[in-house]
């Protein structure tokens, strides 16, 4: 009987399309993370080769935690839960199956579908290796025994500690929610980790209590040499053996108590059993006339509706055990991040509520983010896993009343669990002795770097699980969304109108606030708002109901269902997303140069090949004086600059060229370029902003001349990159180069990834100078030979104080 389940078992996995999504996915993700330069899945290899056991370590490991918790999840929680879904339990139980037969089989059967699964890993990086596109001289030449061995040691023993864990949550709950739950525990182990290692004394701490053993060997080659990460293996001894010998150990004694509790009987075990109901004694009934009931379809009735059932939805969902659990383990992360976030090099920070509320946000998004992707399959599907869709689908309610509702259900659930974030996090803050408390900042980030973004998400979420015609089917897609979001950048996808959470305001900072362009983020969420508008009634149109289970039927029936209000929902999103898309690219394309990482590095590219042969060593005379005033309008992020800068010539010989570097900011332009000495421009790289002068008379050594400028900075709307920083409403930091024209060819400006620059056809960088180099040390850190003087009016707006170099003349 144990084999004939595990055979069952079996071809029941190996008929669902599912399984094979799953190993498309691992097989894939593998394959790219080796094959293609821009997906860093086992870290930044740099001089590091692409096949070292570190770096396969380092993508197994992320494959453990992405995707495969969960396919984890999705195969082993419902291996003996499905029974009770389908209501097959009691006629199972009635069977001569013994208890060891069923469960055994069931969870080894599981496992070794999940096992298959996995092996697309040892597929995908052993093909990948051997793609024709990938430079030999940056493979090691291996066996495949390099690829086995991280599978062996970090996938499949975390495989079997998720299965075990998930096997007994869905085995004796009975309930998919907390097979979620213990998915977002293990989540918030490895998160609390993370924060551990970054304290030395915390590092061993963190290498055993991973449960993913990402940390353990990370810890175990925390020391090692480039050539070490190339040529040694990552031993399976020191935090390594721990790790795994902890929880294969634990996830043993799960199955154990599992086995102990789970009974033959249809109603769950007693650590999950419901409350008891109050009864009391039966009374007569008493027969009342059957009132006439007259129905309303009016639009205050659909609203009622709406609420009704969203009310529901939303008590249903934060009363329910697995919330509580969630809402738990993210009160021990933000504690754990008090405790040992808020150190830098030993020393405790001083707990501003910018910092925790930093903390929180910044924790919190990753569970917040799963916990979307659950509730929204288990919401959506809700029904039909009760059995009850079709009595559920025969109400009088609107296509777009169920919808709406979970939407809305599940909106609030998700700014509760935020919300109960604050008030650990003042507690925090008084017990550490801090009382001055910023209420509004705690909203302020919740609200701008989680909660908007969630909406977003849940939204997508919401429409996928409509969509697809199976909920694990719909978890998978879900999951390649958020890889598509995390490798964006990886895969060279930089045009924020195609990433979801995009154009964020970074860090809220007690000086500037938000230091990011607001304008730029309440364009990208109302953009995104307006495709979500579009999604939800594209998901009320899809939404299966009834007996249309076929997405073809669906889409026969999308125009009996697309009535007045899904009219009017549809234009209003696909208004606001073409409205805020042509602002957006009016901004970034029009006012502004819409440039790319690729762009940038292409560019470096053609600046070294093209000047640094030619003018790398023309030697350029130094400054000696500078006499400026700056006006600064920090509102806007404009400038007003008029200086008198004095060059001279330190070098032993004559200077005959005179090599110009000007300012890379695009708002930046110079009214006034006036030597005090004739010269000719003989080239201009205007793509470099480089210029090249000949001076008529050579410039002697000690002689100096002065150059008298004047510029203006008008910010211009924003740009598609990272905001410009430097101009803030309080705090604007300016360096030199930002506002100065640069003499001399600057290695500053070359591309400097080894990669990188292999790839474009450059030789690698040479080092810093040896420390016996006697004219190496007349040059300082900037490139500057000798000391200048200085002296700078600074005008700003009142309440700004203006700080420079120097020593504080005067002020008004």
């Amino acid at each position: 009987m144990f084999l004939e389940v595990i055979k069952f078992e079996l071809r029941y996995r190996l008929n669902r399309p599912a399984t094979y999504i799953y190993f498309a996915i691992f097989l894939i993700l593998s394959f790219l993370s080796v094959s293609w330069d821009g997906i860093n899945i086992g870290g930044d290899t740099g001089k590091i080769k692409q096949n070292a056991s570190i770096v396969l370590f380092g993508i197994a490991g992320t494959l453990s935690i992405l995707p495969g918790l969960f396919f984890a999840s999705a195969v082993m929680g419902v291996a003996i839960l499905r029974d009770f879904e389908h209501k097959m339990e009691s006629l199972i139980f009635t069977t001569n199956i013994d208890k060891f037969s069923y469960l055994g089989g069931r969870f080894i059967g599981s496992f070794i579908i999940l096992l298959l699964i996995s092996t697309g890993f040892i597929i995908g990086t052993s093909i990948g290796c051997q793609m024709p596109w990938i430079e030999k001289d940056t493979l090691l030449s291996v066996g495949i025994g390099q690829y086995v061995r991280p599978w062996i040691m970090l996938i499949v023993p975390n495989l079997f500690v998720f299965s075990c864990i998930f096997f007994a949550s869905g085995a004796l709950s009975r309930k998919m929610l907390f097979v979620y739950l213990q998915a977002i525990v293990l989540l918030a182990i490895y998160l609390i980790s993370g924060t551990l290692i970054g304290n030395v004394e915390n590092i061993e701490k963190a290498g055993i209590f991973d449960p993913f053993g990402y940390y353990a060997f990370a810890a175990e080659t925390r020391y090692w040499t480039v050539a070490e990460k190339n040529l040694l293996s990552v031993p399976f001894t020191g935090y390594m053996l721990k790790n795994r010998l902890i929880w294969v150990s634990l996830a043993l004694i799960v199955a154990a108590v599992t086995y102990a509790l789970f009974k033959f009987r249809t109603i769950p075990s007693p650590i999950f059993k419901s409350r008891k109901v109050k009864t009391r004694e039966n009374v007569a009934a008493v027969l009342a006339p059957i009132p006439f009931v007259k129905p309303s379809y009016s639009s205050g009735s659909g609203f009622k509706k709406v609420l009704t059932l969203s009310k529901l939805y939303f008590k249903e969902t934060i009363r329910s055990v697995p919330f509580l659990g969630i809402g738990l383990v993210g009160i021990i992360i933000l504690l754990v991040d008090a405790a040992y976030a808020s150190q830098w090099n030993g020393q405790e920070l001083y707990p501003v509520t910018s910092m925790i509320a930093g903390f929180a946000a910044e924790e919190m998004f990753p569970i917040i983010a799963i916990m979307t992707l659950f509730y929204a399959g288990e919401m959506v599907w809700k029904e039909k896993q009760l059995n009850f869709n079709q009595i559920y689908d025969s109400l009088p309610l609107s296509y777009g009343t169920p919808i709406l509702s979970k939407f809305i259900a599940l909106a609030g659930m998700i700014f509760v669990y935020l919300l109960c974030f604050i008030p650990i996090a003042i507690a925090i803050q008084l017990f550490k002795g801090f009382t001055h408390i910023e209420l509004g900042v705690y909203f302020l980030v919740l609200i701008t770097r989680v909660y908007i973004s969630m909406l977003i998400y849940l939204a997508i979420m919401v429409f996928i699980q409509c969509v697809v015609s199976n909920k694990f089917i719909g978890f998978a897609i879900s999951i390649l969304f958020y890889i598509y979001i995390i490798f964006s950048d990886d895969i060279k996808v930089f045009n924020n109108l195609l990433i979801p959470n995009s154009g964020n305001l970074g860090n809220y900072s007690d000086m500037n606030g938000f230091a990011a362009g607001l304008e730029k983020f309440v364009v990208l969420k109302l953009y995104w708002a307006g495709i979500g508008m579009v999604l939800l009634v594209l998901a009320v149109l899809l939404y299966e109901k009834g007996t249309e289970s076929s997405f073809r039927s669906r889409l026969d029936n999308m125009p009996q269902r697309f009535k007045g209000a899904q009219a009017i929902v549809l234009t209003m999103g696909l208004v606001l997303t073409l409205t805020m898309a042509g602002y957006y690219i009016y901004n970034t394309s029009v006012l502004n140069e819409c440039n790319t990482p690729e762009k940038d590095k292409d560019l470096q590219v053609a600046y070294e090949k093209a000047l640094k042969k030619k003018y790398e060593h023309i030697l350029q005379p130094s400054v000696s004086n500078i006499v400026a005033q700056v006006e600064l309008y920090p509102a806007v992020g404009d400038l007003d600059l008029k200086a008198v800068v004095t060059y001279k010539n330190l070098m032993p010989t004559p200077i005959t060229e005179l090599l110009i570097k000007f300012p890379n900011d695009d708002d930046l332009n110079f009214q006034k370029l006036q030597f005090s000495v004739p010269m000719k421009l003989i080239k201009n790289y205007k793509d470099f902003k480089f210029s090249v002068y000949k001076l008529d008379q050579p410039m002697q050594t000690g002689d100096s001349m002065l150059l008298n400028l004047s510029g203006k900075r008008i910010n211009k709307g924003f740009r598609n990159g990272s905001s410009n920083v430097s101009y803030v409403k309080n705090g604007t930091f300016i360096n030199n180069t930002d506002i100065f024209p640069q003499l001399g060819y600057n290695k500053d400006f070359e591309l400097s990834d080894t990669k990188d620059r292999k790839g474009r056809g450059l030789k690698e960088q040479v080092g810093l100078p040896p420390i016996s180099d006697a004219e190496a040390k007349r040059i300082n850190l900037f490139g500057q030979r000798g000391r200048i003087g200085l002296e700078i009016t600074i005008g700003t707006v009142a309440g700004q104080t203006a700080i420079s170099p120097g020593y504080l003349m005067k002020t008004w």
